[in-house]
């Protein structure tokens, strides 16, 4: 139980900035085990995005508060997710005249760049405002958007995790990958079972058979968005798996106010 609760606090460490005792801090035992506890972190996260939610709401209008609420909610995570977004996109801008193996190298080099170029920079702008508005539409009722918000942060978590069961480790010379150094690092069954009950419980729980039509929206993207890292990157890195979670989760809200 104890070895559980590590692994569990290691996924916490890894996606987000709360504070936790040093040793736990990314210590590759634990890290190494977390593929399965990644989509209940997210619900941890929806949770306290949904605190600073009801605690704005209390002294501002929903339009001012739900935008401070996502401003929080970069904050809670430094931004992780919002980083990969932006260095996918650049990596996607390459030069497309050159030869397949060229353009991979050339996607991986803008990605390590410490610099965000013109297409992230507009990729997390739209993404940003896009959920904003999303979250607007299902609104004014405080809990539609509480329900939103829960859903969005585990299946995005889920399907950012589901890369790691399909697609390969691309290694990045002089960083640190997310917790794998190669296929063998890939989730057991009983991780990923694991990760599929935490990821989509909330799903069918808040929206019940409407959420199949989510599903199936998010799944899609899944399989186009895992087509385009196996065309341009033959695999994945850290920064793919932040924006799949960034680009799932704007897909699952869309998903919502469609079917709501």
């Amino acid at each position: 139980m104890i070895h559980e609760l590590r692994v569990f606090l290691s996924s916490l460490t890894l996606l987000t900035c709360i504070p936790l005792p040093k040793k736990i801090h990314l210590d590759p035992y634990y890290t190494s085990q977390c593929f399965r506890y990644i989509p209940f972190a997210g619900f941890v996260i929806s949770c306290l995005v949904i605190l600073f939610l009801q605690f704005f709401l209390f002294i501002l209008t929903l339009e001012v508060a739900l935008l401070l609420t996502l401003i929080c909610s970069v904050w809670i995570t430094g931004g992780l997710h919002e980083d990969g977004l932006a260095d996918f996109f650049d990596g996607l801008g390459a030069p497309h005249n050159i030869s397949k193996d060229e353009k991979r190298r050339s996607m991986l080099r803008i990605m390590r760049s410490p610099h965000i170029g013109l297409y992230g920079l507009l990729a997390v702008v739209f993404v940003f405002l896009f959920c904003y508005h999303s979250l607007l539409a299902l609104g004014p009722q405080a809990d539609e958007i509480a329900k939103a918000l829960v859903v969005s942060h585990t299946l995005s978590r889920w399907i950012s995790i589901s890369i790691l069961c399909t697609h390969s480790y691309v290694p990045e010379k002089g960083r640190i990958g997310f917790v794998l150094a190669g296929d063998e690092g890939r989730p057991k069954i009983d991780e990923i079972c694991i990760a599929s009950f935490f990821g989509l419980t909330p799903l069918f729980i808040c929206y019940g058979l409407s959420g199949i039509f989510v599903f199936t929206l998010v799944l899609s993207f899944r399989v186009l968005f895992g087509f385009v890292l196996t065309h341009r990157l033959n695999g994945y890195n850290g920064d793919c798996l932040g924006a799949a979670q960034q680009l799932s989760f704007a897909v699952t809200l869309l998903g919502l106010t469609i079917s709501i």
